[in-house]
């Protein structure tokens, strides 16, 4: 019986650890995205754009795109699968690694 004990704290430790490398790994892409927001240029903008493009008519046999720019936000809609937060978290790796700040 305790031997089942034993095994049930090892797999829960071993969830726990999985999950926070997950969470550090997060944090360190949320860090990075935060700091290079002030530095971000032209360029860096059209190449998000042109990420989200590609992505949503990845997912899409017959893409339509509605994009709708207020004062105080961008509104990106595709009649596509939606975005997992997989998808998203590499949309963003993507643009920030192959950018320099």
């Amino acid at each position: 019986m305790e031997l089942t004990t034993i095994e049930y704290n090892r797999e829960l430790a071993k969830q726990r650890a999985e999950e926070e490398s997950r969470r550090a790994d997060m944090k360190q892409h949320a860090d990075k995205l935060i700091q290079g927001f002030e530095k971000l240029e032209e360029s860096h903008a059209k190449r998000a754009i042109w990420e989200l493009f590609q992505n949503a008519i990845d997912l899409s046999e017959n893409c339509e795109i509605v994009i709708e720019l207020k004062d105080d936000y961008l509104s990106f809609k595709h009649n596509g699968k939606p975005f997992t937060s997989k998808t998203l978290s590499c949309l963003i790796k993507l643009i920030f690694d192959t950018t320099t700040f």
